[in-house]
Order: structure tokens, then sequence, then C-alpha cells
């Protein structure tokens, strides 16, 4: 993928300049798949958006992400094949009551 590529692609995905942080949402499959499994167990903030919970990352890891990503000749993701789950929209919905759970629980226990 060429610079140009890259740079659309980029352009393509908001940021939160709030927080400095994208959206997973936001991000174009197959990316966003590849992009959330490659990132498990780094710093993936929850954060808000119209009163709901969306997993997030910071801005500068989606930019090296996807500069690594598209200019490396023979990329693999770092999680075997059979353990990426696809972050479609059931997926995300399923992350987003999880969330909301653990944060009623939370509340509750105060």
């Amino acid at each position: 993928m060429a610079g140009r590529e890259i740079r659309k692609l980029l352009d393509a995905v908001p940021v939160d300049l709030k927080h400095k942080c994208v959206f997973l949402v936001d991000i174009p499959e197959p990316y966003r798949t590849e992009f959330a499994h490659d990132n498990q167990r780094s710093v993936m903030a929850v954060r808000f958006r119209d009163g709901r919970p969306e997993p997030s990352a910071y801005s500068w890891d989606w930019r090296h992400w996807i500069e690594f990503r598209c200019r490396a000749d023979e990329w693999l993701p770092r999680l075997k094949t059979g353990a990426i789950k696809a972050m479609d929209d059931a997926a995300l919905e399923a992350w987003r009551q999880k969330v909301e759970r653990g944060l009623k629980a939370k509340r509750s226990s105060r």
C-alpha cells in the first residue's frame, strides 16, 4: 500500500482530540479486527460516545500499527488465525453490554 493510500485510510478514521483516541467502530474492516487482536493486552481504553461505552485505542497506536501493517511485506497477525474473532456489530454490542453490566455492578457496590 502506497503512502497516499495509507494517508487516505488514516484520514478516514476520526480522532477524538479530547482523549487522543480512535473508536474501533470507526475503523473499517478488515483493519478493525486485525488491529483489535494485535493490540490485545495493550492499553485500549473505554470511552463513551453518545452515552454508550465504546472500545477505543490511542490514536498514535492506530497510526503506527496501520503504517507498519500496510508497509510490511509479510505481515502476520500476532494471534493464530483461529483465535481471531471478527469485531462486527454483534461483537461490539456484546462488549458494550458487558462493560455496562460491570459499571452498574461497580456503582451498586458503593
